[in-house]
Order: structure tokens, then sequence, then C-alpha cells
């Protein structure tokens, strides 16, 4: 009995490991970067009203958010029955909006709502991770954080703070890369810092959005838990796959820490004028 409790608690250990690995530090960025475009949303609202925030950078970021959405639909068996990338409502402030269906019976499709949810943060990467190529160069991102699990493949405590330490010192050299004083003098920079704060402050998940993601984020959760109790008595299986993710997911971290980044760089002023504004007078 002993040996069975053993077992099932090294499968759970190992299950909330290979979790923390894959999804902790992107879920942490896509957190912050939640927050920063809520912030940045509002100061910008102030500084310049609606309509003018809309046309110059939130028409942009709401028709990647809503595309985010969509694509994963088809390839979870999800049916979408409306689809309207940009479509402001004043009265409710809904920008643009995705409806769609899927059959609660099956776990394909209810894993499919987790990537639907989180379908803007992967969509706006990878538009970002393409146009830094074009207008920044592939060297710029020669440096992107490839996450180093070590040498042996074994997801750990050790490992998951390794991993943490090798992220964090790699982006920092790959920002001070993008950083250059030339880089200030040419027009793609400019262009790409617009498309970072443009397309970083529409990486923010709605409600709902969140809400569908916990459901397809339970069906992730279980299966690699059964997948790990159903081998782990053959040996380690399941960790040697983190080194196959390993590489797309430093790609992906280095872009999000990017999208991240320049919309800080861009919140401070905009903070600042915003202190300027007079604050409007509530409706009566």
């Amino acid at each position: 009995m002993d040996a069975v409790g053993q077992y099932l608690s090294e499968v759970a250990v190992r299950t909330l490991l290979q979790l923390l690995l894959l999804l902790g530090p992107a879920l942490v960025l896509g957190l912050a970067m939640h927050l920063l475009a809520g912030f940045v949303e509002s100061r910008a609202l102030a500084v310049m009203g609606r309509t003018a925030y809309l046309v110059l950078f939130g028409w942009l970021g709401t028709v990647i958010h809503e595309t985010g959405h969509a694509m994963f639909c088809p390839l979870f068996g999800h049916r979408i029955t409306a689809f309207r990338p940009f479509s402001p409502d004043p009265r409710t402030g809904v920008l643009g909006y995705v409806e769609h269906e899927w059959n609660r019976r099956s776990l394909w499709a209810g894993l499919g709502n987790f990537f639907i949810g989180i379908g803007p943060v992967v969509l706006g990467t990878l538009v970002l991770y393409l146009a830094s190529i074009f207008l920044l160069g592939s060297d710029v991102l020669a440096r992107v954080p490839q996450v180093q699990l070590g040498e042996t493949s074994e997801a750990s405590f050790a490992t998951a703070w390794s991993l943490g330490s090798s992220v964090l010192g790699t982006i920092l050299s790959t920002l001070g890369l993008v950083f250059r004083t030339e880089n200030l003098g040419r027009w793609q920079f400019w262009v790409f810092l617009y498309l970072a704060f443009t397309i970083g402050t529409g990486i923010r998940l709605s409600p709902s959005d969140l809400k569908g993601s916990a459901w397809g984020f339970l069906v992730l959760t279980g299966g690699l838990l059964l997948l790990n109790l159903v081998t782990a008595w053959a040996g380690n299986m399941t960790d040697p796959l983190l080194r196959i993710v390993a590489p797309i997911l430093g790609i992906f971290l280095g872009v999000m820490t990017f999208s991240l980044t320049f919309s800080l760089v861009l919140a401070v002023p905009i903070w600042g004028l915003s202190r300027l504004v007079p604050r409007r007078a509530p409706a009566a």
C-alpha cells in the first residue's frame, strides 16, 4: 500500500513540475501582459480619447486578438457561429468577438478551449516574431531564450529553477542586443516598436476567455496526469518531450518578453501624459 501511495505521489509531483516547466513562465508573462494592456488602454483612452486610440492602436490589436481565438476553433472541432474581428460597441465596450459551438462530450474539443482561450497570446507572439525577423533581421533574435534543461531531461525543482535563471539571463542579453543605439535611427525599429505596443496591448484575455481556458487546462492536466500514471512505472517516458518543446518555448518566451518590455517603455510616457490630462467629471 505504501508503494502505491509513493507511486501516486511521484506521478502527481512529476505532472505538477511538467506543467510548471511547460506553462508556468508563459502564464506569468501572459498575466503581466494582460495587466499591462489594461493599464495602458485606460491611460491611452484618457489621453487621446476612444476614437483616436482605436484608430491608432486598438484596431490592429483587436483583429489579431479575435483571429487568435478563431484560428484554433477548426483545429479542435469547434464551429464558429459568429466572427467579428473588429466591431466596436460603445454601449458595452466590446471591440470584437468570436462565438463558437463545440461537442461537450468530446475531450479533444474540451482541450481546445485552452488553446482557443490563449489564442491571442499565441498568434500575437507569432506575428511579433515574424515582424522582428523582417524588420530587425534574423541576427537580432539569434539569442532568443533557449530553455536549457541541463544534462538530464528529468523534471525537478532544480530544473525549474535552472529554467528560470536561463530564461532571465538570455532575455536580458537579447534585450540589450535590440536596444542598441544604432537601432534608434532605423525606421524599421520604430515600426516594430509600434507593432509590439499595439499587438502587445491587444493581448488582454477577457473573463470569458479565462473561463474557457480553465476548462481546457483541466483536460490538459488530466491527460498529462493519466499519461504519467500509465507510463511512470516503465521509467521516465514523458520528460524527454520537454527537450523537444524547449527550443520552441524559448522563442515564444523571448518574443513575449519583447512585447512586454516595449509596452512598458511606451507605458511610461503615456502614464505621464495621462497625469497631465484633467480628470473628466462622471456623467450625471
